[in-house]
């Protein structure tokens, strides 16, 4: 839960991709999870999509979450999620956020 993210300032980097059998991390639609899909790690800045609508799996917003993507507008949130981490939509350009955060 630090300072920054280690894909800081990667503004082209469009989706992740991780390796079924990585014990800590998932991709679900180039963006990043824990393995568990319990916390939102990291949307990509360079994810082309303008609006994005969190899985039900998600409990928590991670810190960064949303840094820098200047194309994602509207992000719902749901119910299921009981936890944001501070800065999670630091220097985001979401303009509406629906749902619990």
């Amino acid at each position: 839960e630090g300072g920054t993210t280690p894909f800081w300032a990667m503004y082209s980097l469009e989706k992740f991709i991780v390796d079924d059998n990585n014990p800590n991390y998932k991709s679900v639609d180039g963006i990043l999870f824990s393995q568990n899909g319990e916390t939102l790690v990291l949307v990509p800045m360079g994810l082309k999509a303008t609006e994005y609508t969190v899985p039900d799996t998600v409990k928590t917003i991670g810190p960064f979450s949303f840094l820098f993507n200047e194309t994602l507008k509207k992000v719902t949130i749901p119910d299921s999620v009981t936890s944001k981490k501070e800065k999670a939509f630091y220097y985001s350009y979401i303009e509406e956020v629906k749902g619990r955060i």
